[in-house]
């Protein structure tokens, strides 16, 4: 009787030293998965496991079997052989988990060799009965069952007038094993038609036509497929975004970390969940208890704000305890001075546009006591000033809408450097847009209230050319287009004008020219005025589209555009004639609809003036 009480004592000893040794020892956990770098369900699973173990102190190591871009028996030989050596190198693994079929299928029946005595969790794991082979005191894990049915119903009841479900596969081993799932419950679920899209299959110019061809009103579902490319494939993310771009139809998904670039949402599985179950499982078996296969895998219903916008959804259309993703973020964060520039840029210009409302006001009032024979004109002057105010809040629209979205696309922390930097570049693309428009005011209400300023000036006229053509030359080439100059005065140079405003005028044609060319280029023609020859003139020639006869005598009038679908305010030509006629000078111009046209200033050179 006493020997039988001092085993059980020396039992609970041993078991208390074990649980204390484990609580103080350092794990070492070793982390096998089926892809690589580039998945996102590698890193979500990661966080899972990492949530579980953190408090331990705990190393993770990670290993990329990489299974889908090295399917082959031979890829599989090497990685068992490269892990193999790396394992003989270094102290044994306390555990290991194993994610994904090729892996775990992979791994598991060679536990024996790899990982003798050493407990394994899989998770992820879609061919469950081949997996359950090896379940025993040292093996367990998570199954991972995608939730297609519920997803279809829940299609179902967000586009009951929907006919047919898209459902774009590949030939890698886990969509292979869903497709299988799908087709055994499409031949019961008769809510849609369906057709199956194998991007392995087809080429990408066919995948990208058969994408465009899909109805809006029908839908598109994505059951994890990469995108073959001539060597290797497109990532998770470059597939899905692939898709997105290539079809208006709604896409939903079957795992979390693919509501990603365009996808709606889903009845999904999180890999999060997942990794936080296959750590909890192995933490039991460091103790010496082997859980059961959990057999039912952690889904959840997830969509995306943005695109449920895009597609009129709203939370009441999701089940109860629906997670949503990029829900609009508190206005004010990191970015707050990005949004205070935004908001003191409007604040200005609506300042900028109740003066001009004020003073379309008042010169309607004085219009009313205008002659009969006038009320023609003025009535016309009254709808360009209605038709400039239109065109300017829809030209402060445009790029307020993009400051205002790519400000909002900035905030979010999973942006790449790349592109923090390339949204950075259009905002601040949109915000010198904005500026010019409120220059083009700001001159216009100068011109009005007879506040405009010219300051003259002597300066070199071919130097001043040579300088201005230089600054385009990049961006013509840009668009394989030439630019040059032909000089051809002889013995005059100085010129009398305002420097500034002259630049800001040769800027304008030079950039009407840029913006209606296509192809040839533009020549800056120097040469002396034939009717007077105390002035020079400078001629802006393009080979592009030209101005029709009947539009020559109005491009000069304010508000007036000759392509409405063009932006702009039609203000610059109006602007230029004022500010060249205040120096002296005079400006015209002669087109050819189809061969170009040729804008022409004529202006005071130095003899003018003594």
């Amino acid at each position: 009787m006493i020997k039988k009480k001092l085993l059980i004592f020396v039992f609970l000893i041993l078991v208390i030293f074990n649980v204390y040794s484990k609580e103080e020892k350092h794990l070492h956990i070793l982390y096998i998965s089926s892809y690589n770098t580039s998945h996102p369900v590698v890193f979500r699973q990661l966080e899972g496991i990492e949530k579980v173990f953190s408090k331990y102190h705990a190393a993770i190591d990670v290993e990329f079997f990489d299974g889908n871009r090295f399917p082959n028996k031979e890829d599989a030989d090497k990685f068992l052989d490269y892990l193999k050596y790396k394992l003989s190198k270094l102290p044994a693994y306390d555990g290991v988990i194993v994610a994904d079929d090729p892996a775990v299928n992979l791994i598991v029946p060679n536990k024996e060799k790899l990982f003798p005595n050493i407990p394994i969790v899989f998770l992820g794991v879609n061919e469950v009965s081949k997996a359950m082979q090896f379940v025993g005191d040292y093996v367990t894990g998570v199954a991972e069952n995608v939730s297609i049915d519920e997803t279809i119903s829940l299609i179902h009841k967000q586009f009951p007038d929907a006919k047919k479900v898209y459902v774009v596969v590949s030939h890698h081993m886990t969509d292979q094993i869903n497709r299988q799932r799908f087709r055994e419950i499409s031949r019961h679920n008769k809510a849609f038609e369906y057709e199956e899209i194998v991007v392995t299959s087809i080429d990408n110019h066919v995948l990208k036509e058969k994408l465009k061809s899909i109805s809006k009103s029908d839908v598109v579902l994505y059951m994890g497929a990469f995108i073959p490319l001539p060597k290797g494939e497109l990532s998770v993310q470059e597939s899905l975004l692939f898709i997105s771009k290539n079809t208006k139809a709604p896409i939903y998904s079957l795992w979390e970390c693919t509501i990603i670039n365009g996808v709606l949402g889903g009845v999904v599985i999180s890999h999060r969940e997942q990794g936080e179950i296959a750590g909890s499982m192995l933490l039991k078996m460091f103790y010496g208890k082997t859980p059961k296969v959990k057999l039912s895998s952690p889904n959840l219903v997830c969509f995306d704000a943005k695109i449920m916008r895009k597609y009129d959804l709203s939370e009441s259309d999701l089940p109860d305890g629906a997670i949503i993703l990029n829900r609009d973020t508190e206005v004010f964060g990191k970015y707050n001075f990005i949004i205070l520039l935004i908001l003191f840029i409007i604040v200005i210009l609506l300042i900028f546009f109740v003066i001009e409302l004020m003073s379309v006001n008042k010169k309607n009032t004085r219009e009313k006591n205008i002659l009969r024979e006038q009320k023609e004109r003025a009535e016309e002057s009254d709808l360009m000033k209605s038709a400039f105010i239109a065109n300017v809040s829809h030209e402060i629209r445009t790029p307020l809408n993009s400051i205002l979205g790519f400000s909002n696309l900035i905030a979010h922390d999973d942006l790449s450097s790349e592109e923090r930097l390339e949204y950075s570049r259009i905002i601040e693309e949109n915000t010198i847009n904005l500026l010019g428009i409120i220059d083009n005011v700001l001159e216009l209400s100068y011109l009005d209230s007879g506040t405009f300023k010219f300051r003259q000036k002597k300066f070199s006229l071919i130097d001043f050319i040579d300088e201005v053509v230089e600054e385009y030359k990049d961006l013509f080439k840009k668009k394989n287009l030439t630019i040059r100059i032909e000089n051809n005065l002889e013995d005059v140079d100085i010129i009398v004008f305002d420097k500034v405003r002259l630049k800001g005028i040769l800027v304008h044609l030079l950039n009407n020219s840029y913006k209606f060319t296509e192809k040839g280029g533009v020549v800056v023609i120097l040469k002396h005025d034939e009717q007077d020859s105390t002035k020079v003139k400078i001629v802006v020639r393009d080979s592009g589209i030209g101005i029709p006869e009947n539009d020559k005598s109005r491009i000069f009038n304010r508000f007036e555009q000759i392509d409405k679908f063009v932006q702009g305010t039609g203000l610059g030509l109006s602007i230029c004639k004022s500010v060249i006629e205040a120096g002296n000078g005079e400006i015209g111009v002669d087109s050819i609809v189809g061969l170009g046209s040729e804008f022409w200033i004529n202006i005071p050179t130095e003899k003018s003036k003594t």
